[in-house]
C-alpha cells in the first residue's frame, strides 16, 4: 500500500506539471496524458489507475522540453503545420524554378543549335559563291575533256581495229576460202551443213581425250540421267518406270542413230577433209588473236593520228589547272578572312538574346540556391523542434490534422494524449 500511495502522489504531481502551461480554465477540466477519466472515476477503477500511474512514470523519465511540448495543445500542433506549410511552400517554389530554368535552358540550347546550323549554311553558301565562277570554268573544261577524251578513244579503237584488219588480212581471207571450200565439199557429197560443226564431231569422229570425255557424258546424260528426272518427276508404277525406261533410251538411241545414216554413215572420206580444213582454221584463228592481243598491248599510239586529240587535251588541261589554281586561292582567302566575317555577323545577331537568356537561367539558379538554402535549415528546424518528439510518423498533415480534431472534440487533453490515442 505505501508503493501505490507513492505512485499515486507522482502521479498527481507529474500532472500538475504538466498542466502549468495550459490556460487556466483547462486545468480545472482537463487531465494528463492518458488519463481519460475523472480522479472520482480513477478512484474507483482500480485497472484504469494503475495504467494513469505507469503512464505518468513513464513521462515523468521523458526530459523537460520533451514533456512540455507533449502537454501542448492545438496551438502547438498548428504552429507546426504553419511550419510545414512553410516548408511545403518553398519546396514549391523550388520546383517551379526547376522547371522553368530547365524552359530556359532549353531555348538557349536550341538559339546555340540554330546559331551553329547557321553558321555552317551560311560559311557553306559563302564558299560556294566565292568560287562560283571557277566552278562553272572547271564543270565546263572537265566535260570538254571528257568528251574529247572519248573521241580520242574512239579514233584509237577504230585505229587498233583497221591494224588488226590489215595484219590479219590474209589469215582471215584464207580461212573464209577453207570455210567455202568445206561447205562445197559437203554439199557435193550428200552431207547435211551441220557436219561441219564442233558437237557434230565430237560425237561422231572424236579423236581427242577431251572429246572422247565429252562424248561419254552426253551419252550418260541422255540415256541415264535424263529419263531419271523425267520419271521422279512423273513417278509412275515401277513396272511402268521401267518400261518408260527402256521406251526413252530407245527413242535417244533412234535419235543418235538417224543422225549417224544420213552424216557419218555416208561418208566417203570428205569427213576427215574436212576435220583438217577445220585444224587449218582453228590455227589461223589462233594465230589472228596472237596478232590482235599484240597490236592492243602495243604502247605505240603514233599510227593511229591522234595528235590532234592530244593537243586539244593539253589545252583543256591548262585551262583546269589555272582555273583550280584560282579557286584554291579564293578559298584560302575565305577561310582567313570572309569565314570569320560571317561568323562574327551571326554571332552578333544570335548572342544578345542568349546573353539574356543566361543571365535569366544564372538569377533562378540563385533564387533556387538561396530557396534551397532556406528549405534546408528549415527542415533541419522541424526535425529539431517538432519531429524528435512527434518522429517522422507524426510530422505529417494527415496525422497533425488528426490530432487536432481529437483535441477539438474533448477525446484528448493534449498532444501527447491524442499520439497515443492514434497508436492504438
Amino acid at each position: 500500500m505505501d508503493n501505490l500511495n507513492r505512485n499515486d502522489t507522482e502521479n498527481h504531481t507529474t500532472a500538475e506539471n504538466l498542466m502549468e502551461n495550459q490556460p487556466e480554465q483547462e486545468q480545472q477540466t482537463e487531465y494528463p496524458a492518458g488519463n481519460a477519466l475523472s480522479p472520482e472515476k480513477q478512484s474507483s477503477n482500480p485497472v484504469q489507475l494503475e495504467k494513469n500511474m505507469e503512464q505518468s512514470r513513464v513521462t515523468a523519465e521523458l526530459p523537460v522540453d520533451e514533456v512540455a511540448f507533449l502537454a501542448g495543445g492545438t496551438d502547438k500542433l498548428r504552429e507546426v503545420l504553419s511550419i510545414l506549410d512553410e516548408r511545403d511552400r518553398y519546396k514549391a517554389d523550388m520546383n517551379s524554378l526547376i522547371a522553368e530554368g530547365k524552359k530556359v535552358d532549353g531555348e538557349i540550347k536550341q538559339l546555340r543549335s540554330k546559331l551553329e546550323s547557321d553558321i555552317n549554311t551560311a560559311v557553306k553558301n559563302g564558299m560556294i559563291e566565292a568560287v562560283a565562277p571557277e566552278d562553272k570554268v572547271l564543270a565546263e573544261e572537265n566535260a570538254k575533256l571528257k568528251e574529247v577524251r572519248q573521241q580520242r578513244e574512239k579514233a584509237k579503237n577504230k585505229g587498233i581495229r583497221d591494224r588488226i584488219e590489215y595484219e590479219t588480212k590474209d589469215l582471215s581471207e584464207e580461212n573464209r576460202e577453207y570455210k567455202r571450200s568445206v561447205k562445197r565439199g559437203l554439199k557435193e557429197n550428200g552431207l547435211p551443213a551441220f557436219c561441219d560443226s564442233n558437237a557434230f564431231f565430237i560425237m561422231y569422229c572424236s579423236q581427242t581425250a577431251v572429246e572422247w570425255v565429252i562424248r561419254l557424258a552426253v551419252f550418260f546424260a541422255a540415256f541415264f540421267v535424263f529419263p531419271a528426272v523425267v520419271l521422279l518427276i512423273a513417278d509412275p508404277w515401277w513396272l511402268w518406270k521401267l518400261i518408260w525406261w527402256v521406251v526413252i533410251d530407245v527413242i535417244m538411241l533412234a535419235i543418235y542413230m538417224t543422225i549417224y545414216l544420213i552424216s557419218k554413215d555416208r561418208d566417203a572420206g570428205i569427213l576427215d577433209e574436212v576435220r583438217e580444213i577445220r585444224d587449218k582454221i582453228t590455227e589461223n584463228e589462233k594465230k589472228i588473236r596472237k596478232i590482235s592481243s599484240d597490236i592492243k598491248k602495243d604502247p605505240d599510239e603514233s599510227s593511229y593520228n591522234l595528235g590532234e586529240y592530244d593537243d586539244e587535251i593539253k589545252n583543256i588541261e591548262a585551262a583546269v589547272e589555272e582555273a583550280s589554281l584560282k579557286k584554291s586561292g579564293k578559298l584560302k582567302e575565305f577561310e582567313e578572312f570572309t569565314k570569320q566575317t560571317i561568323i562574327d555577323r551571326l554571332n552578333s545577331e544570335y548572342m544578345p538574346e542568349i546573353s539574356e537568356k543566361q543571365r535569366i537561367l544564372e538569377e533562378k539558379t540563385d533564387v533556387y540556391d538561396r530557396l534551397n538554402q532556406k528549405f534546408i535549415e528549415l527542415n533541419q528546424t522541424i526535425e529539431d523542434k517538432y519531429e524528435r518528439y512527434l518522429t517522422k510518423q507524426f510530422s505529417n498533415r494527415q496525422k497533425l490534422q488528426r490530432m487536432i480534431e481529437l483535441i477539438e472534440t474533448g477525446q484528448a487533453v493534449n498532444i501527447g494524449q491524442a499520439r497515443e490515442l492514434i497508436n492504438r
